[in-house]
């Protein structure tokens, strides 16, 4: 249809201002659909509609639900080369308003997605691309230039390439986008990114330092063409002015180590010779390489980039590394030239632990680490909303403490309430051994409550809570719950790595704490917890069976079961069946009668509370079957039907995968359950109506034929009765697998009918 002048007429004068059309911000979902089917039809009237939208500073805003459709369509319309600076720069609004760390398909990563050199779904060329990144470099917004060094790195990027982003557009045809077919076109694009990033990184501003680190680590990639290698040697010399250019020398060992074997001859000798000449040779420029740098540990050995670690040595190359951190820290505290600008070490990126190692140094050597404190303590106080590193800082107490303990106490009791201090005091007192004194100044810092709750974690690190004992921690522990910043959800993450140390205690701390957790489990406000995190599900799980393995498990699942079935946040609901997984795991009996009710309703409402996330299953699907048929046989006729809703359906080939194609045979569980059941056809018609997953990817239809070939499993005793109604079910199966298999055909046929 884009070929007729007609429909393109037609479409153009659906989309101008007035239109049908014409207004994005007033669509629903139908008007909305609409333009998504004719935008093929006229590409540039689409765009022009697009942009004229982006007027309205709440269509772009991050809040817009619409804007992953917005964005992607505008990726969609810069594949001509004529239209690509228009959609690009509507792109770079919906970039700019929006946070830096966004969504898989928000503006900032469609926007970076058209600059790769392959894959990029635009025919732009690298003229263009680099036309349109170096107007944000002359912008002289901050957030331009964030987006520049982006744009940038895509375009340096030489090695890895894929998209998650479509390329069909309509009944167009299309390719993935321009590439470098030849030699030539190779040259013309990697050249002109390199410059540009060059005379970005000429400036001796974080923006510059941002891009001097992008292109030392784009060697590994670009090295290797003859006229290639010569324009990055002349960028080597011209940044090694700024400030030797490390992140280069980083890269050449980067690719001498990895790249080694598909460089040859004087390429080889070239990048030898290169590395040679920025190899830091001065106490500064060893400092911004192998500590203040995003490095790899393998190549900064000096002379070491012939072979690779010896891997068989253990982690011999790793420890040499970390020591020489640590001596280059001693040789720093002695010059006081290094040390004067302390801002570049609490602005790590935290690749590694150099930092740390380096801070050690310092502290064991330096003459007055006070001063140092203090020149922290400004940095700190006049950036109150920047994020720090405090890598440093940790192992320069690490290293004080070691020569110099009086002092570093001297430190901890003024930094407890300190203005600046007192939020990081956590951090700083676990730098150093938890002892008596320690406990009582953590204590007092939770009771300022300056400090947020997640610093206080590192208590779960490092066997640091082994010295104290369970009265302590249950004073400290009690504390840091009641902090309305997750401080239940840190607590526990603590209480969990108590319980894996406790193994080396005696029988009476283990009883002690047993019995602690116990409580602390029976009062949970579980509204406060944030599941987000697989590892805290996890610690969670592990520290209600420890509180379970006591004498009492009945007031805990009771307790626990109560608060948790009284919740009404749907939210919260939505996890309520994991939370309940420990208990039918290790109380089952007691579970089961806690959320059991005579009403068959408020029974079923129940269920859907305790659906998990794992395919379909419920909380009832850990209750072994030994457990189960105990619990049913106490009032069978209404029990087993309960029972049947929700028990283990199905056994699969991996138990840590409940994938429908994993589905091995029928459970031991279900089968028992309708085995004992009074009324074997409501029990079977139930079991039944869950092979229909509720949650799949695929074909839903196969799905239920394969679990359909499974049906005759539960009647392992062919009891006559039962095998006449397996048969009657089996019919109804088979009809709705039927009826699905219509329906998913004419749904295929609708999604990849074009509507052009």
């Amino acid at each position: 249809m884009h070929e007729s002048e007609v429909a393109a007429a037609i479409v153009s004068e659906w989309l101008k201002p007035g239109g049908l059309l014409g207004d994005t911000t007033r669509f629903n979902e139908l008007e909305w659909q609409m333009l998504e089917n004719i935008a093929p039809v006229n590409e540039s009237a689409a765009l022009d509609t697009l942009l004229r939208a982006t007027d309205n500073e709440e269509l772009i805003s991050h809040s817009n639900e619409k804007r992953a459709e917005f964005t992607l369509l505008l990726r969609s319309l810069a594949y001509e080369a004529d239209l690509f600076e228009k959609a690009a720069s509507t792109l770079l609004k919906f970039a700019l308003a929006e946070p830096e760390e966004g969504s898989s398909n928000s503006g900032r990563k469609i926007l970076k997605s058209l600059f790769y050199s392959h894959f990029s779904g635009t025919l732009a060329s690298p003229k263009q691309r680099t036309e349109f990144v170096n107007a944000l470099v002359l912008s002289n917004d901050d957030a331009k230039l964030k987006l520049a060094i982006s744009l940038l790195e895509a375009g340096l990027e030489a090695c890895h390439f894929s998209s998650s982003f479509g390329f069909d557009f309509g009944a167009r045809k299309r390719s993935y986008g321009w590439y470098p077919r030849t030699l030539d076109n190779f040259r013309n694009w990697y050249g002109a990114f390199v410059q540009l990033a060059a005379q970005v990184g000429k400036s001796d501003t974080p923006l510059g330092l941002n891009a001097r680190g992008i292109l030392g680590r784009a060697i590994r990639g670009l090295w290797g063409d003859e006229w290639l290698n010569e324009t990055l040697i002349e960028v080597a010399q011209e940044l090694a002015a700024v400030d030797g250019w490390p992140d280069g020398w980083i890269g050449i060992r980067n690719a001498l180590r990895w790249k080694k074997e598909a460089i040859n001859g004087e390429s080889l000798e070239q990048l030898k010779m290169l590395e040679k000449q920025l190899a830091p040779c001065d106490l500064w420029g060893k400092i911004q390489a192998k500590i203040l740098r995003r490095g790899d540990y393998s190549v900064e050995l000096d002379g070491e980039y012939e072979d690779e670690p010896d891997h068989n040595s253990g982690l011999g190359w790793y420890e040499r590394i970390l020591e020489e951190a640590e001596v280059l820290g001693k040789a720093a505290a002695t010059d006081e030239t290094m040390l004067s600008d302390l801002r570049p070490f609490l602005s790590h990126s935290g690749h590694t632990n150099k930092p740390y190692c380096f801070g050690i140094g310092v502290g064991k050597e330096h003459s007055a680490v006070s001063a140092l404190i203090n020149q922290i303590h400004a940095i700190i106080d006049s950036n109150p909303n920047r994020a720090f590193d405090l890598q440093f800082v940790h192992g320069l107490l690490v290293g004080w403490h070691s020569v110099k303990p009086q002092e570093v106490g001297i430190f901890m009791d003024s930094a407890i309430g300190d203005p600046v201090w007192a939020a990081y005091f956590p951090m700083l007192q676990l730098s150093v051994q938890v002892d008596d004194v320690a406990y009582d100044r953590l204590i007092k810092s939770l009771e300022i409550g300056l400090a947020p709750s997640w610093r206080y974690a590192q208590l779960s690190l490092g066997r640091r809570t082994d010295s104290l004992s369970v009265k302590q921690l249950s004073v400290l522990l009690n504390l840091l719950k009641s902090k309305p910043d997750n401080g239940t959800e840190v607590a526990i993450h603590i209480i969990y790595m108590v319980i894996h140390c406790a193994a080396d205690k005696d029988a009476n701390y283990r009883q002690e704490l047993q019995a602690y957790v116990a409580g602390f489990v029976a009062e949970i406000d579980w509204t406060r917890l944030n599941f987000e995190n697989h590892n805290f599900d996890y610690h969670l799980e592990k520290v209600i069976e420890f509180a379970l393995s006591g004498n009492d498990p009945y007031k805990i699942t009771k307790l626990s079961i109560e608060r948790l079935l009284a919740q009404g946040d749907f939210k919260f609901m939505m996890r309520c069946g994991d939370l309940h997984r420990p208990f039918f795991k290790e109380n089952p009996i007691d579970a089961l009668n806690g959320v059991y009710c005579n009403d068959e309703v408020s029974s079923m409402q129940r269920l859907l509370i305790l659906q998990t996330s794992r395919n379909d299953e419920t909380a009832l699907a850990d209750v072994p079957a030994d457990a189960i048929i105990e619990w049913c046989k106490g009032s069978p006729v209404e029990r087993c039907k309960f029972a049947a809703e929700g028990c283990k359906l199905f056994d699969y080939q991996n138990a840590n995968d409940l994938n429908n194609d994993n589905v091995l045979s029928i459970s031991a569980n279900a089968i028992a359950i309708l085995e004992i059941a009074p009324d074997k056809k409501k029990v079977l018609e139930i079991l039944v109506r869950r092979f229909s997953p509720s949650h799949w990817s695929g074909s839903r239809a196969a799905i239920m034929r394969q679990r359909l070939s499974l049906i005759d499993q539960l009647n392992p005793l062919d009891d006559p009765e039962l095998s006449n109604l397996i048969s009657a079910e089996k019919k109804r199966l088979s009809d709705a697998i039927s009826s699905e298999e219509r329906w998913e055909q004419e749904l295929e046929r609708r999604e990849t009918g074009s509507f052009e």
